[in-house]
């Protein structure tokens, strides 16, 4: 079990539960509070891990 975690700048912004293959937790990035580039950089980063997780499990690295 793996916990990954993005930084944005000195923020702790971004985490999943990663187990082999599989993301197992990704939170909900509905937070009003973050500037409205934070929230469309952890949107894009919440897309792009999954879009990774697709790869990985397609091509079983």
């Amino acid at each position: 079990m793996k916990f990954l975690t993005y930084f944005y700048g000195d923020v702790k912004s971004y985490g999943c539960l990663l187990d082999d293959y599989n993301i197992l937790d990704i939170p909900s990035l509905k937070n009003t509070s973050l500037p409205n580039n934070l929230n469309k950089f952890l949107i894009d980063f919440n897309e792009n891990i999954l879009n990774l997780s697709k790869v990985i499990k397609l091509n079983k690295f």
